[in-house]
């Protein structure tokens, strides 16, 4: 049903999405910034983009390349998350984000989560057995960082998958594992669940065995979702942490932060609005600064966290203010 809405959603995509596998594979392998974006996140900017110069921003953030060297990255299932609600299409205004990222020259390629493997054997040779047994490495070293994806392993009814859950696996030969099993996950999504998001993290982990140790490719991960993001990394630091490569989480509030910083948003009234209706009135922030004692949370208002801002405060957002 899920792989049904999917090819739907694709076939009435524009065609400056990039949907074949092995061109999009190519493209993201010579991009030297490639951004992972996940659904909260595109929901958000799209307030953001209506008068804020977003992809200045981007472009900076990348450290001024050019524009074709800088890919955005939508999942299938992201994609899925983004389709309107009545029918198997990208909701107009996710529509409109998209186009008005292209136009100012920039590529948008979706993957399917359940090829990355393929595709990136392209470029590196394993064999199937050996790409099974990194998987699972990887699947049972990151089990408390992949709640979501486990707990549907463990209720699916497969006696493979619920022995990857148990811990109980040996060897994998079955050439179409990994197909098999990411395909079978990403059918058993549900509504605001983190599934998309940590098969974000489960395709990263294939192209990041292809360029580790390598400094040529920038890599972030972009969400508002803050248990995604300390999720995220986690992984990294879990599967990654001794493997030189530049990979960085983004969260939307630190987004604006830095758009802030940069003299791309100015107007505090304009600040005002788009914090009040993306975080409340009220938020809890950290003021960061070079003192070894870690700071405690306070709470904000919209109006507040503006004038630091634009004042040249640096602030961390930790969360909602919870009434």
């Amino acid at each position: 049903m899920i792989r049904e809405t999917i090819n739907r959603i694709k076939e009435s995509l524009p065609e400056y999405f990039i949907t074949d596998q092995p061109e999009a594979f190519r493209i993201l392998l010579r991009a030297k910034s490639i951004c992972f974006l996940d659904t909260c996140f595109v929901s958000r900017l799209i307030f953001l983009a209506k008068e804020a110069d977003i992809y200045t921003a981007f472009e900076k953030m990348a450290g001024g390349r050019d524009k074709e060297d800088i890919v955005f990255v939508i999942t299938e299932l992201v994609l899925y998350e983004l389709k309107d609600s009545k029918e198997p299409v990208l909701q107009s205004r996710n529509r409109e984000l998209f186009k008005n990222i292209n136009a100012n020259g920039f590529t948008i390629i979706v993957i399917t989560e359940e090829s990355v493997c393929e595709n990136i054997n392209t470029y590196v040779s394993k064999s199937k057995a050996a790409w099974n047994s990194l998987l699972l490495k990887y699947l049972v070293e990151n089990k408390a960082n992949m709640s979501k994806l486990f707990s549907v392993m463990r209720d699916s009814g497969d006696s493979l998958q619920e022995s990857i859950y148990d811990g109980t696996i040996g060897a994998v030969r079955q050439t179409d594992f990994i197909f098999e099993l990411i395909s079978g996950i990403k059918e058993r999504k549900r509504p605001e669940d983190s599934l998309a998001e940590e098969l974000i993290g489960v395709s990263l982990f294939f192209v990041l065995e292809l360029i580790k140790d390598s400094n040529r490719n920038a890599i972030y991960f972009c969400s508002h979702d803050l248990p995604a993001i300390d999720r995220f990394n986690k992984v990294i630091r879990t599967s990654f942490g001794g493997v030189d490569i530049s990979i960085k989480t983004i969260s939307f509030f630190s987004f604006i932060a830095y758009m802030v910083e940069n003299g791309l948003i100015l107007d505090r009234e304009y600040l005002v609005n788009i914090l009040d209706k993306t975080f409340g009135k009220v938020l809890n922030v950290i003021e960061t600064n070079e003192s070894v004692i870690q700071p405690t949370p306070v709470q904000k208002s919209a109006d507040e966290v503006a004038r630091d801002l634009i004042g040249g405060v640096k602030l961390v957002y930790v969360g909602k203010v919870l009434r």
